[in-house]
This record gives C-alpha cells, structure tokens and sequence, in this order.
C-alpha cells in the first residue's frame, strides 16, 4: 500500500515536471521564432517592420536589444548611402 502510494506521488511528480518542462520549452521555441521571423524581414531589406515585444531580462531580452539596435544602424546606413546619392 505504502509503494502503491508512493509510486503514485512519484508519476505525479513526474508529470508535473513534465508539463512544466513543456510550457518553458513552447514559450522558449515561440520567442526565439518570433526574433527569427524579425530578423529575416530585416534581412529582406523591410526596415520598417515593427520590432519584437520581448522585453525580458534574460538572453532572450539581450538578443531582442541587439537586433533592435542593428535594425536602428542599418536604417541609418541606408539613409546616409541616399543623401549620398543625392
């Protein structure tokens, strides 16, 4: 009886890890996919497009920073390369 009770504290254990594990993950996977997604409109020259809502203090916050701050650079390169131009 005591195993049985056991066993079963222990799969519950196991599957709230579990769940959590899975929640991190997908929350993890969906932001990195939004930054990606950001980063090639970027790439594809939409300067304009709207930066990623990510604010966090971990690595993924940094990152979001990081490609708002080369979004600003580019943007600034292009328009000096026109008045060159002009």
């Amino acid at each position: 009886r005591i195993r049985m009770t056991l066993m079963v504290i222990l799969g519950c254990g196991l599957l709230l890890i579990f769940l959590i594990l899975l929640f991190y993950g997908r929350s993890l996977t969906l932001r990195i996919k939004r930054l990606a997604l950001w980063a090639d409109a970027i790439s594809m020259g939409e300067m304009e497009s709207e930066p990623v809502n990510l604010k966090s203090k971990d690595e993924i916050g940094e990152l979001t920073e990081a490609i708002t701050r080369m979004q600003e650079s580019i943007r600034i390169a292009i328009e000096r390369l026109k008045t060159r131009r002009s």
